[in-house]
């Protein structure tokens, strides 16, 4: 009979948890050198420069922070036009009548409508 992976790999599992950390042996991974330093990158995500964070919570012994705020240039984004949206509901006719005077005067419903209200 054939025997499954998953079968060796339990008893793999019991046996590393089984090991204490002074059983572990390092001695093939060589020591990190500064010349080793000056050539290492960083994997992992991008964080934007000039990004803010926040201490949040962890197990004991960690330390976690999040982005709040991206990296974005100041005054980037779209700027704000000083009109506020407002949902309407009006007949077909009344919404025909508007779109019907917004091509005659080359403008938009908005405009239009903005204009019978504050005449």
């Amino acid at each position: 009979m054939k025997t499954r992976k998953s079968d060796n790999s339990d008893e793999t599992l019991k046996r590393l948890r089984a090991m204490r950390d002074e059983d572990i042996d390092y001695s093939e991974i060589p020591e990190i050198t500064p010349e080793m330093m000056k050539t290492a990158r960083r994997v992992g995500p991008m964080i934007p420069p000039g990004s803010k964070f926040v201490r949040v919570p962890a197990p004991a012994g960690m330390v976690r922070y999040k982005v709040v705020h991206g990296g974005a240039r100041p005054g980037a984004g779209r700027k704000p036009t000083g009109h506020v949206r407002v949902g309407l509901n009006i007949s077909p006719k009344a919404k025909a009548n508007l779109l019907r005077r917004a091509k005659r005067e080359h403008t938009t419903i908005s405009a239009v409508v903005e204009a019978l209200l504050t005449a």
